[in-house]
């Protein structure tokens, strides 16, 4: 605009169109890239929604399971062949504090006995070979007289509509030892385990029992909901930011239009030009009258300054006060002593 008019009206439109281009430009990219974040966010949010739908329609937590697994206990559910997983079947003596509670469930779900099937005695002969692509573990009593076992810090749990007894439960407990053992599964206080000497291994001491024990499963349960919600309710607020942010993208594209479309046409350019070179030209005339008079009340006040100088020179015998009123009435009085006196010269003249 600042060459206008040296610069042709199409000149100047299209350096306006190239900057509305690029601010265009910019921001359809900055939609593009909120668009896909967003778009990411929403595929997160709906993955967590299923899973806390998932979560809230179970009435107790599992342990993960595999497909082969679970295609394993199809089969034994379809063939009428009752069973219970371990954790289901036993609780904790209430003695057992939290810590050790964590170390005997990371233990045995390590060693795979945690979800491993109890099977009645009477029904463990129908197992049979598993069928390909189908997997489980099962657990049989091997019971030891004299030993120091499982049945110290565990309890069967099961009612009477249990698919086992509560003292084939108990076999199972006291199938496994506390103590380190070279030929049994064993597992300590101090978190080791083991099994017939071959192998060995230790618990990491900071997991969290989570499935055995009808309120553990209740606490877990609870626990993993009120996680879904929470990043249920950061991941919208995410998506909600973004929102605004392609909503403030939005209003700057209408905010552009607008201003490409309120941008001057040749004939107001043209107009608008015209005023502003008057208006520099009443300036010039304005800063010239201003520097004449700056210029004449520079010599009156030289002039004044003269004249007081001139004044100060012819009054300095005089014993008035220098200022208007005392030479005003100087005068006055000189002018009554001059009426006087010729009122005298007349009078004696008269004589």
């Amino acid at each position: 605009v600042n060459h206008y008019p040296e610069s042709s009206y199409d000149d100047l439109m299209a350096v306006v169109r190239a900057v509305r281009d690029e601010l265009e430009k910019e921001r359809l990219g900055a939609i593009s890239s909120l668009s896909a974040a967003k778009d990411g966010l929403v595929e997160r949010l709906q993955a967590k929604e299923t899973e806390l739908a998932d979560w809230l329609h179970r009435k107790e937590p599992e342990p993960a399971r595999s497909e082969e697994v679970l295609r394993n206990r199809a089969r034994l559910k379809e063939a009428g062949i009752p069973f219970i997983p371990f954790y289901q079947a036993v609780d904790f003596r209430p003695e057992v504090p939290e810590e050790l509670r964590g170390k005997i469930e990371e233990a045995l779900a390590t060693m795979g006995v945690l979800d491993a099937l109890l099977i009645p005695a009477q029904c463990q002969e129908q197992i049979g070979a598993s069928e390909k692509g189908a997997a489980d573990r099962y657990l049989f009593p091997k019971f030891q007289l004299m030993t120091v076992d499982l049945a110290n810090w565990l309890q069967p749990a099961v009612g009477g509509n249990a698919p086992v007894t509560p003292e084939e439960v108990d076999l199972i407990l006291r199938s496994i030892m506390i103590e380190e053992s070279p030929d049994l599964l064993y597992l300590t206080e101090e978190g080791r385990f083991g099994a017939g000497g071959v192998l060995k291994g230790k618990v990491s001491a900071v997991y969290q029992s989570k499935y055995i024990g009808v309120e553990a499963r209740r606490r877990y349960r609870e626990k993993v909901i009120a996680g879904l919600r929470g990043e249920i309710a950061d991941l919208q607020a995410e998506i909600m930011q973004i929102d605004q942010e392609i909503d403030a993208q939005e209003e700057k594209g209408r905010q552009l239009a607008a201003e490409y479309t309120a941008f001057p046409g040749k004939e107001d350019l043209e107009t608008a030009f015209a005023t502003w070179r008057d208006s520099q030209l009443t300036l010039v005339n304005k800063e010239k009258e201003v520097a004449e008079k700056n210029a004449r009340a520079e010599t009156c006040y030289q002039r004044l300054k003269q004249t007081r100088e001139e004044l100060r020179e012819l009054t300095v015998k005089v014993q008035l006060p220098a200022n208007l009123a005392a030479f005003a009435g100087a005068e006055k009085s000189l002018e009554d002593y001059a009426d006087t006196l010729r009122e005298l010269e007349t009078s004696h003249t008269k004589c």
